[in-house]
């Protein structure tokens, strides 16, 4: 038989009728426990099936709430990192800003390095078109006269 228990339907087993009472013992659960119920307490199938069908209602409505806050709690969470992007990104800056200006700064010296090692080499400086050929620049000398 089902019982209304609480706010519950359980399976229980009659055992035995006691001062207009009944005493029940639950089904399925790992204690024996007797219960003492009223008659009216006894519930009909079809009231048991509605009450199971709007008990699963009533879960389904409390998952679609825990659905949407494990979400929004999610997005919220999401958001913030991506809020921190713009400043950690302006903190790396920050922090390599003189290591820049120290790298920037041998790189200069090393092509002045370069451009001096061209300049002996009679190649072009960097940023420049090139000279004529050197072999070109140097005249032949003159040929002696026939005669």
């Amino acid at each position: 038989m089902k019982v209304r228990w609480g706010s519950q339907i359980i399976d229980a087993t009659l055992v035995q009728k006691v001062d207009g009472a009944l005493l029940v013992r639950r089904k399925g659960g790992l204690d024996m426990q007797l219960l003492r119920i009223r008659s009216e307490d006894i519930v009909s199938s079809e009231e048991a099936t509605m009450d199971s069908v709007s008990r699963v209602m009533d879960k389904l409505a409390r998952a679609a709430k825990v659905v949407g806050s494990v979400t929004g709690k999610l997005e919220t969470r999401a958001d913030a990192m991506i809020a921190r992007e713009a400043k950690i990104d302006a903190k790396t800056e920050d922090a390599f800003a003189p290591h820049e200006a120290l790298l920037d700064m041998h790189e200069k010296g090393l092509q002045q390095v370069e451009d001096s090692l061209k300049l002996l080499s009679n190649a072009p400086l960097a940023g420049t078109t090139g000279s004529p050929d050197p072999a070109a620049a140097v005249e032949a000398p003159p040929t002696p006269p026939k005669g």
